[in-house]
């Protein structure tokens, strides 16, 4: 009888933001990059080097107060699959 070697498997890393008072993490492995705001403007859609983001209104969603237009807020671009977004969030506290 033969032994298998299990795949290897990594831990998850996620960076953790702030948005309406409450802590997120999002799994690094679905982030594209980090903008501030002053870079971003003030749109619904962003294109990044030839890739269209739609902004994804998470204080809305999750019925958070609105705080992400501080100097510290920044926009998350987000890909799963072919699936693109972009959120806005307070603050970046980190890796975890």
């Amino acid at each position: 009888m033969s032994k298998t070697t299990p795949p290897l498997t990594f831990p998850s890393r996620y960076l953790i933001v702030t948005l309406g008072g409450q802590c997120l993490a999002l799994n690094t492995g679905s982030i594209c990059g980090l903008l501030t705001l002053v870079e971003t403007g003030n749109v619904e859609i962003l294109t990044v080097q030839g890739l269209v983001y739609k902004a994804i209104n998470l204080t809305d969603r999750l019925s958070l107060p609105h705080d992400a237009g501080g100097p510290n807020a920044r926009v998350v671009l987000l890909s799963e699959q072919e699936v693109r977004g972009c959120v806005r969030v307070a603050t970046v506290l980190g890796l975890l």
